[in-house]
């Protein structure tokens, strides 16, 4: 499983690779895992990835499945062989329309992007799945539906990203009522909006391991996530520190330093707050596809990167 993550984690960061090179994407224009609240502000779906163009807005669920794919009444079907020496075997999955889920997703960002002032009309969304793996084998009905990107036409999709000088200058000069592209107004409004959707919280370990979920609290520790964009732990680790604070009767802490966003300077970083907590106090963090909160030692963490 965890090599089946790693895979697929590799498959995502190539495709986004070759966005910026074979379709001349900026890095602005590109926006990944965006978490997109419903109607209701009730929940939040996430899009793997929404491209900004002057086409309109691309949002994307990328799969990187691999086997047969095919489609049945309101689910689809991953046929996947699972041969031995001794045994032949196909395990099948069955998954939730992944094309009726972009597409609610799409209306949910357009509503969202609609309710924070950025208003454009709804056909300049085009919600897209799009297959990596090219081992994937496609049913035949499957490629005819208009928001599927099957791994053999993967490439040439990335490529009508590009766009040409003459086209360029053709956009300068032309008004988008005229052209049909989006103003300038337009990719700068959906640009502000875009960057202000939330992502996931991350969570590093001492020792490396990174975590990827939601930040739930800590009893010792007051974030406003408007003001704060890092948490950053600093431990007493030293043995012999610890032994001399111990046979005083002092425990040892954590120091939490709290810094502001979009505080970045060239040599400094703008910190709006910093306290001390007891080194057994407990973060809750929801990971990724769990159930319930995580409990982890502050002693444990590095520091905690916050999403807005």
């Amino acid at each position: 499983e965890n090599e089946e993550k790693l895979t697929e984690v590799q498959a995502f960061q190539k495709f986004l690779l070759q966005l910026r090179l074979l379709g001349g994407l900026a890095k602005e224009a590109i926006f990944c895992n965006l978490r997109v609240p419903d109607q209701f502000q009730k929940s939040k779906e996430e899009i793997n990835v929404v491209i900004l163009t002057g086409k309109g807005v691309f949002c994307l669920d990328l799969r990187n499945w691999k086997g047969r794919v095919s489609s049945q009444n309101n689910c689809w079907l991953l046929q996947v062989p699972e041969n031995t020496e001794l045994l032949k075997n196909t395990s099948i999955k069955q998954f939730a329309d992944p094309v009726q889920r972009i597409k609610k997703k799409t209306l949910n960002l357009w509503n969202h992007l609609m309710k924070n002032g950025a208003c454009l009309r709804q056909n300049a969304f085009f919600p897209r799945v799009v297959f990596l793996n090219p081992v994937c084998e496609l049913d035949s009905e499957v490629p005819q539906i208009n928001e599927v990107i099957a791994p053999s036409n993967v490439e040439s999709f990335i490529c009508s990203f590009k766009q040409g000088y003459v086209s360029w200058m053709t956009n300068i000069f032309t008004p988008h009522w005229l052209s049909g592209h989006l103003s300038f107004r337009h990719i700068s409004d959906l640009t502000k909006a875009l960057e202000k959707i939330g992502t996931w919280d991350i969570l590093d370990l001492h020792g490396g391991q990174r975590l990827i979920g939601d930040y739930q609290g800590c009893v010792h520790i007051a974030v406003n996530r408007d003001e704060t964009d890092e948490l950053e732990f600093s431990h007493q680790r030293n043995l012999t520190t610890g032994y001399l604070w111990a046979l005083i009767g002092y425990s040892p802490q954590v120091t939490v330093k709290m810094y502001k966003r979009g505080g970045h300077g060239w040599l400094w970083r703008a910190v709006s707050s910093t306290v001390v907590i007891p080194y057994n106090s407990h973060v809750a963090f929801r990971v990724c596809g769990e159930d319930a909160d995580a409990k982890i030692p502050a002693n444990n963490i590095d520091r905690i990167i916050l999403s807005i």
